[in-house]
């Protein structure tokens, strides 16, 4: 979960076109629910604050989930505060491909744009 929590702030800045998430990491996740059709089970910015602050910041600072969050390994993607780190994981490898696609619709100027934003602000603080 750790891992999908980063890779959910990272892609996320690629599509707003943000060079960094900070002051942006709650807003990253209400937005990245919000918009992603997989993860509409997530996407009430209540829900998506909950998650960020007892799932997000609970494992990438304390290494645990709090208020009552679970990571389990079986049933629904998301029931009541249990997630299935599985299907989680698997729902966000396929948003990942979704992203992908998105990039090569030559509509979509707009979101290459801030592909290229970000990309450029990465290789520029490469050592």
């Amino acid at each position: 979960m750790a891992i999908s929590c980063l890779l959910i702030e990272t892609l996320e800045a690629f599509y707003k076109g943000w060079t960094s998430t900070r002051n942006h990491s709650a807003d990253s996740f209400k937005s990245f629910f919000g918009h992603q059709t997989r993860f509409k089970d997530f996407a009430h910015p209540d829900l998506a604050q909950d998650f960020f602050d007892h799932v997000r910041c609970g494992i990438l600072h304390q290494g645990e989930t709090r208020n009552r969050w679970t990571i389990v390994r079986s049933g629904r993607c998301l029931d009541q505060k249990r997630i299935n780190a599985t299907r989680f994981h698997k729902r966000l490898a396929l948003a990942v491909r979704d992203y992908s696609d998105e990039l090569r619709d030559p509509t979509r100027r707009d979101l290459r744009t801030r592909f290229d934003n970000k990309m450029r602000f990465i290789i520029v603080q490469a050592p």
